[in-house]
């Protein structure tokens, strides 16, 4: 499809909401600007311009051309090894976990190898993806243990949380083994925190097991 970028602005422009994307702007802590679309009118608008070629665009500037950009990109490319690719070429325009976790489910299929190759990477948000992608395999409880040595504390706030995103997993669907986990293992203090945290937010925790892990966090919190 052949349209400029003003063009392409002009078409996103019609769904701006200026307090949604005050609100946005807060939430991802992104230092482009923000538009405010909903994603409903986003995947809407992705379907429009399924085929629309990015060349020239300017993709540091607002946070939704660059949220498009990605999701048309990696959902257009099917191939796994040509997604991962992209994403390396480009995560240079990405400043906002938001990207991440509402692309990172269009990958085809990555391996947990592929995904641990992800947690190694320098830039933190290649970092997010490899661990928001261990997301699709916290239903298999054969994996519960090799997944959680993946874990590993990290320099970046937005890297530890996507890890304690999938510690929460763990013990959603593996609430035995993550749990004798976190009750022998004294490091990863901040993953844990998060995870012990969002699981008790989660509506699919049990209140039994909601207060075994307020009983063990304040155990943390005792002994840090």
């Amino acid at each position: 499809m052949d349209v400029s970028y003003q063009e392409f602005i002009s078409y996103l422009s019609k769904y701006k909401n200026e307090k949604r994307a005050i609100f946005s702007k807060n939430i991802l802590k992104t230092n482009k600007d923000v538009l405010g679309l909903k994603m409903k009118e986003i995947k809407d608008i992705a379907k429009v311009f399924s085929n629309i070629s990015f060349i020239d665009f300017d993709l540091n500037s607002i946070y939704e051309v660059t949220f498009l950009y990605f999701y048309i990109s990696l959902k257009r490319e099917k191939e796994l090894g040509k997604q991962l690719v992209f994403i390396k070429n480009n995560i240079k325009y990405v400043d906002s976990w938001g990207i991440v976790d509402s692309t990172f489910q269009l990958l085809n299929k990555p391996s947990l190898k592929i995904l641990e190759d992800l947690t190694k990477s320098k830039n933190l948000f290649i970092r997010r993806y490899g661990y928001v992608s261990m997301l699709n395999y916290s239903k298999n409880n054969a994996l519960t243990d090799k997944i959680i040595n993946l874990l590993k504390e990290d320099d970046e706030y937005y890297v530890n949380m996507a890890e304690g995103w999938v510690l929460s997993y763990l013990l959603i669907y593996d609430f035995d083994q993550t749990y004798n986990f976190l009750l022998n293992n004294l490091n990863l203090l901040s993953i844990k925190k998060i995870g012990i945290q969002k699981a008790i937010d989660s509506f699919r925790v049990s209140d039994e097991n909601k207060n075994k892990l307020r009983e063990l966090r304040k155990k943390q919190n005792k002994n840090p």
